[in-house]
């Protein structure tokens, strides 16, 4: 059986957006894969969190969660879940 020629490699390409949704606003942040854009979500979030509290961050091990380029605030603590733990 003949199942020809492939003459150039098929291309895909996936692009992720997250929405976090402020309930009690109803603002809504847009974040991409890109770490710049994180960058710009972690500086909000740092923005609304109250004087004298602080945030926990809940976070995937992606990449643009993991990158050293990322400037934590000191108002945020990220916690990085473990690999492989999907029922988190």
């Amino acid at each position: 059986m003949d199942r020809g020629v492939q003459h150039g490699a098929a291309r895909r390409e996936y692009h992720s957006r997250y929405c976090f949704t402020d309930p009690l606003h109803g603002a809504c942040s847009i974040v991409h894969r890109r770490p710049t854009p994180m960058q710009r979500h972690i500086d909000e979030i740092a923005l609304h969190v109250a004087r004298e509290a602080h945030a926990v961050l809940l976070l995937d091990r992606a990449g643009w969660h993991t990158t050293g380029n990322l400037v934590w605030p000191k108002n945020i603590t990220p916690i990085l879940l473990p690999s492989r733990s999907p029922e988190l």
